[in-house]
């Protein structure tokens, strides 16, 4: 068009001697655009320099205006969203009418008409598939409205209802559609918040009963003897426990703790008739037999935090009572050894019987999964609760001056530093219990499964 336009522009610059072409000319000093499509001729400047220079200033204004078109003709070629030029075009083509420029105005119209037209189509057919993808999200939405899987499906109708903001317009039912939408949304999330309200009371209820019989078996165990008909209760109230129902795992897991020490405290202190239970040897009185029985009892616990098969706690308590009634052998080397190894052994044993616990309530399953399996989520269990109470390690003595090793130097002098200390010893043996745990976990994970 624009090659035409230049030629046709030469043309008439050589047989209207500069002053005029086929789209306007000048008269009286005035340059005007010849009149289409019925409308008249219409004035749009004056000469000032000279009629040549005046012609030419308004020849390539019009190229700059169809340059213009043809920019935006690009963007919208390119643009995933063609609809948004529309109204540019729009206004384009309106304002021709004021434009100030000589050339085929009709020509640059109809461009932006085919423009337009295409844009028209582009939007009618998006609105085909718009409603296509549309009517069968609101499907969607329609049949989950009345499901009760609230976890699922609420992610996957957060995801529908994202699918349908991305999705554009299908027209004159847009609207109605999208409150039929909404309304399948607000269903379900209205259902499910009446129900997670529901859910809370219910496991208030729950959890009120839980601490109800763990506090039964403490009031049990401040008694000075157990009868026979205090044992029964306690096994009633073990049943009663199972039935109480489920409620969130976190909360559980705190309840069930103290549930347990109650009842391995009330059964810890009857005699047992289980076969693992041996009645207690006499306490040697001699340093050697001391050492000879702690000898026996370490190697004892030893294997059984080695093995940890059907671990019978009341047995390893009863080795503990009879570890400290023969008290400590001052100065000898061989007692404090066999003091450390015992000590650290029973550690490990209740330790792995808590992370059993943990495992079990955490895991859903876990008894039925694999040794490798339960191995792994015991050594993530471990790490995690190791990471969590290293910085209470070091929170502990931060008043407390450290060594060059970041270590606290505990004034035993300073009765200020006393309690400190016994809590920061406390808690580093759990920690180091921890660790040597699950190194062990991870030295079995190696070698039973070629890792």
């Amino acid at each position: 068009m624009s090659t035409t336009n230049s030629a046709n522009s030469t043309t008439n610059h050589e047989s209207h001697n500069a002053t005029s072409n086929p789209y306007g000319y000048i008269k009286d000093d005035n340059v005007y655009l010849k009149g289409y499509n019925d409308s008249p001729d219409r004035k749009i400047g004056v000469v000032k320099e000279s009629p040549e220079a005046s012609i030419a200033y308004f020849e390539d204004r019009y190229q700059k205006l169809l340059e213009k078109v043809e920019e935006v003709a690009e963007a919208i070629e390119e643009s995933q969203n063609k609809g948004s030029y529309l109204m540019k075009l729009v206004h384009i083509r309106e304002s021709l009418e004021t434009y100030n420029a000589i050339g085929d105005y009709p020509a640059v119209e109809q461009r932006i008409l085919d423009l337009e037209q295409g844009i028209e189509d582009y939007i009618a057919e998006n609105r085909v598939k718009n409603t296509e993808i549309k009517t069968a999200l609101l499907e969607e939405a329609q049949k989950l409205k009345d499901s009760d899987d609230w976890e699922e499906v609420s992610e996957y109708l957060k995801d529908l209802k994202m699918r349908w903001i991305r999705t554009g317009s299908v027209g004159e039912e847009d609207e109605e559609m999208s409150e039929e939408f909404d309304r399948c949304l607000d269903v379900f999330f209205e259902r499910r918040k009446a129900f997670f309200d529901n859910e809370r009371i219910v496991n208030d209820e729950r959890i009120l009963k839980y601490r109800r019989i763990s506090n039964k078996i403490r009031k049990m165990n401040y008694q000075k003897e157990k009868t026979p008909e205090m044992r029964q209760e306690v096994i009633d109230l073990q049943k009663q426990w199972k039935d109480v129902g489920v409620i969130p795992k976190w909360k559980y897991l705190k309840l069930y703790r103290n549930y347990k020490r109650e009842v391995d405290l009330f059964f810890g202190n009857e005699p047992s008739s289980d076969n693992n239970y041996r009645q207690e040897p006499p306490i040697p009185t001699t340093p050697e037999g001391i050492l000879e029985l702690k000898r026996k009892l370490t190697e004892e616990v030893e294997e059984i935090a080695n093995k940890f098969e059907n671990v019978h706690l009341n047995n390893v308590k009863t080795k503990q009572v009879q570890w400290k009634k023969m008290g400590i052998i001052k100065n000898n080397d061989e007692d404090r050894l066999l003091n450390n190894r015992f000590h650290a052994a029973c550690s490990e044993i209740f330790t792995h019987v808590f992370l059993e616990n943990d495992a079990k309530q955490n895991y859903e399953g876990y008894e039925n999964k694999t040794g490798f399996e339960q191995l792994k989520l015991k050594i993530k269990l471990i790490k995690d609760s190791i990471r969590e109470e290293e910085p209470n390690l070091q929170e502990i003595a931060k008043n407390i001056p450290q060594d060059s090793y970041g270590r606290p130097m505990f004034d035993r002098n300073n009765p200020d530093h006393a309690p400190v200390r016994s809590k920061y010893m406390n808690l580093l043996n759990v920690i180091r219990t921890k660790k040597r745990l699950a190194k062990k976990f991870q030295n079995q994970l190696n070698s039973s499964y070629n890792f």
